[in-house]
């Protein structure tokens, strides 16, 4: 609820403050006075664009601030809990402020916080909805059309779920996007490995094979030579040089002499005889290992040639080959992680897509269903307010998102004998405001609405229309806070609070709250104009009292 409003040096108001209480509240004031300017003010504190043209001549700024009463199941409220600027002392209250330089500058607070003017826009959009002459925002809006209805067909609670899984569908969905783009294969890189593998895998290259298919090549290769040398090392070791060394052992143990360098010598000598005796060992051995088989020869060279040629097609060294394979294996291991991860994600958004568009098309029923019944009550309205050739259509297309899956297009006419046309295509200002107003009046009996700013909503109508004209926003202001500029007598009297706008000789604009011998007076001005009788004031007072009035309500 808006409950109190603060302007200071905007344009012809020094300063003005005012409270608001629940109900229907007019403003009135003679042509000129300046009401329209206070609808302006609260436009801006609301957001509205601010310009320097609207400093108080001769003042380096203007304030206007606003407070309201906060529903705590809200939009308003949830942006504030989630961006942490309720107001600690009391959090149903919201408190905004903005400031507009005249050099242009402009800043917003909101309960004491500096945000941005559309974070205030924001905020304020679910407290008041200002509705001027060609100035109707929200009925022009496709999402404000879609939500009346859902008001009407009491789907609060389906579309907050319908919302709710579709944005579970859309944050699942980017979850598998970026598990699909934190991929480290791209699917080129992959088919490169597993072509890789594949050649790996038919190769199956033990650790240490190649090295060792090496050597065995070469012993194969030349075994002839090997076997040929290696008779002829073996002749001298296992002959001669064997008899020498014994036989020198032989002669100097004869030599009686204790001379260290010979005993030394003698040792050195025996020492050599035992290793000639084991090097004749390994000598055997390893001629005996020496094999001239060409069958085995053949295929170690076949098996070096499959090294050498997997080798070359992937382009690294025979010796690299084992540890490329374990570096395949690991990325094609982390690949098939990432691909479960992937199909998880995918089969969990499969799923929230499923369940939202379920959701959704219950949603969509139900909207089809109350329809036709919204129709029917928003022209009857139409004709109780003035409109009688008035009708509305409401045309359903598709539109997915956090609202379901439709959209609305309200088509009016408000002349006998002309086709629907979306509401943007009504001339007429004075139409518009009460087609905007009988729409809401119908939402309004089965939800509740932001604070409704009226400014001339009964512009062109008089007499019984504007009776009943004030009637419905009387019965408007039970769902919710309306606050009306009328030039309606009939609206003024009927209001359950009244507040006059007038300009005093030194152009200074001031607002006062009437009393009911004020309202008398002022309601008499609006039937007589400048020249007030005691007739006027009898029919005032007929107006307020009998039955029409307000106070009788």
């Amino acid at each position: 609820m808006f409950t109190a409003l603060s302007i200071q040096n905007f344009t012809l108001v020094k300063s003005v403050e005012m409270a608001f209480a629940p109900g229907l509240t007019a403003i009135t004031g003679e042509s000129g006075a300046g009401k329209s300017l206070l609808v302006a003010a609260v436009s801006m504190v609301l957001g509205a664009r601010g310009e320097r043209r609207m400093v108080r001549p001769g003042e380096s700024s203007l304030q206007i601030s606003a407070e309201f009463v906060l529903d705590p199941q809200g939009d308003s409220a949830a942006y504030l809990r989630d961006h942490e600027l309720l107001d600690q002392d009391d959090v149903s209250r919201l408190w905004v402020r903005r400031i507009v330089r005249a050099d242009g500058g402009s800043r917003a607070w909101v309960n004491g916080t500096s945000v941005s003017v559309s974070a205030l826009r924001e905020i304020c959009a679910s407290m008041v909805e200002v509705h001027g002459q060609f100035e109707q925002q929200l009925l022009l809006d496709h999402r404000t059309q879609l939500r009346w209805l859902d008001d009407f067909a009491e789907t609060s609670q389906l579309r907050a779920e319908a919302g709710s899984l579709y944005r579970a569908w859309r944050t699942s969905e980017q979850e598998l996007e970026r598990i699909r783009q934190e991929s480290h294969l791209s699917k080129e890189r992959l088919e490169s490995l597993l072509y890789q593998s594949e050649l790996l895998q038919e190769l199956a290259l033990g650790t240490d094979e190649f090295d060792t298919l090496q050597a065995r090549y070469k012993r194969l290769a030349r075994a002839g030579e090997l076997r040929e040398r290696l008779a002829g090392v073996r002749r001298i070791v296992e002959g001669d040089a064997a008899d020498a060394i014994a036989h020198a052992c032989q002669e100097l143990q004869s030599i009686d002499d204790a001379d260290p360098a010979l005993a030394q010598a003698i040792e050195l000598l025996r020492t050599a005889n035992i290793s000639l005796d084991e090097a004749r060992s390994d000598l055997r051995t390893y001629s005996d290992g020496i094999d001239l088989d060409e069958a085995a020869l053949a295929a170690v060279e076949h098996r070096l040639d499959q090294v050498f040629e997997t080798s070359r097609r992937l382009k690294v060294q025979p010796r690299e080959l084992c540890s490329l394979a374990g570096r395949i294996r690991v990325d094609l291991a982390e690949h098939a992680l990432e691909s479960e991860r992937e199909q998880a994600a995918a089969q969990r958004t499969s799923r929230a897509e499923l369940d939202f568009r379920q959701r959704a098309r219950e949603l969509s029923s139900r909207r089809r269903e109350a329809a036709r019944e919204f129709r029917k009550e928003v022209s009857r309205v139409l004709k109780r307010i003035g409109l009688p050739d008035a009708h509305i259509e409401l045309k359903f297309g598709e539109a997915q998102g956090e609202t379901g899956l439709d959209r609305v297009d309200y088509l009016v006419t408000a002349n006998r004998g002309c086709a629907p046309a979306p509401i943007s295509q009504v001339a007429s200002g004075g139409e518009l405001a009460r087609i905007s107003l009988a729409i809401q009046m119908v939402a309004a009996k089965r939800s509740r609405l932001p604070c409704m700013i009226l400014d001339e909503a009964d512009l062109g109508v008089s007499g019984t229309t504007a009776d009943v004209l004030g009637r419905t926003l009387h019965e408007l202001a039970r769902n919710t806070q309306v606050i009306c500029v009328t030039h309606a007598a009939q609206v003024a009297a009927i209001a359950d609070h009244h507040l006059r706008v007038h300009k005093d000789a030194g152009t200074d604009i001031k607002l006062f709250e009437l009393s009911e011998d004020d309202r008398v007076e002022e309601v008499a001005r609006m039937v007589g104009g400048r020249s007030v009788g005691e007739d006027a004031r009898e029919y005032a007072r007929t107006l307020l009292y009998d039955g029409s009035g307000g106070n009788s309500i």
